[in-house]
């Protein structure tokens, strides 16, 4: 696991196919599909490109209406390619054989400038995908019975575990609404005590994004609250 861009990406390095192929994928809860780059990709920049010729597990999709994919994510960007099965590994031991997964043809621009981020793993609900995956990666692994408890002083992603080094206090546990998007309840919002909404409502938990996204009456009260002024930033290092 690696952040890039000030803290910005929260990456991590998977290997696809047989022999493996190195790639670096941004951990999403916000979306549901595994995407590379193909080896030509339109557009695509300076990353690691995946090429389905070397690998002997890569298997393409069925040539039909389902055999290509599209997406596109909540800040405007989007890709599209074609769908195939292949062998990937996650860590150094998490392995799953025959994962439906993307290659990306054509790439939005945001994309193609990331030099540090080669696609994205979607952590999501399967409901959430453009792929038609019945079952997510860490589902099908939670079937398999392949996770199991393991520590490590890098940062890292957790699948079925909890390392305890990193908590302080009791860990609380929050009901997901639905299965699509990772969705909890918010009952109110306060800050320093003080409250600031109170209508019951819902929250997204996104990895792959960079903001707080609220409604604007509830933003509004949050710089006033916090800030001097209305308008404006702050730079903590």
């Amino acid at each position: 696991m690696s952040t890039a861009i000030v803290d910005v990406e929260k990456n991590g390095r998977i290997h696809i196919g047989s022999p493996p192929q190195e790639s670096y994928l941004n951990f999403d809860t916000g979306s549901a599909d595994i995407w590379v780059p193909a080896s030509d990709c339109h557009r695509c920049g300076g990353q690691r490109h995946y090429k389905s010729s070397l690998s002997g597990s890569f298997r393409p999709e069925t040539m039909d209406e389902n055999s290509t994919w599209q997406v596109r994510y909540g800040n405007g960007s989007g890709i599209a390619g074609i769908i195939g099965h292949v062998t990937i590994i996650l860590g150094n031991d998490l392995s799953l054989e025959n994962c439906l997964f993307g290659i990306a043809k054509e790439q939005a621009h945001g994309f193609a400038r990331d030099p540090f981020m080669d696609g994205l793993f979607g952590l999501a609900f399967p409901a959430l995908a453009a792929i038609n995956n019945k079952t997510s990666f860490v589902q099908e692994l939670h079937n398999q019975g392949a996770c199991s408890e393991k520590d490590n002083k890098q940062g890292e992603v957790m699948i079925e575990s909890i390392n305890t080094d990193y908590l302080d206090g009791n860990l609380a546990y929050i009901p997901v609404e639905q299965q699509s998007f990772w969705k909890v309840p918010v009952r109110d919002v306060s800050v320093h005590g003080q409250q600031i909404y109170d209508k019951a409502g819902g929250a997204i938990l996104d990895t792959g994004a960079t903001l707080l996204v609220t409604p604007a009456t509830v933003s509004r009260k949050i710089h006033e609250a916090s800030f001097d002024a209305l308008y404006g930033w702050r730079m903590l290092l």
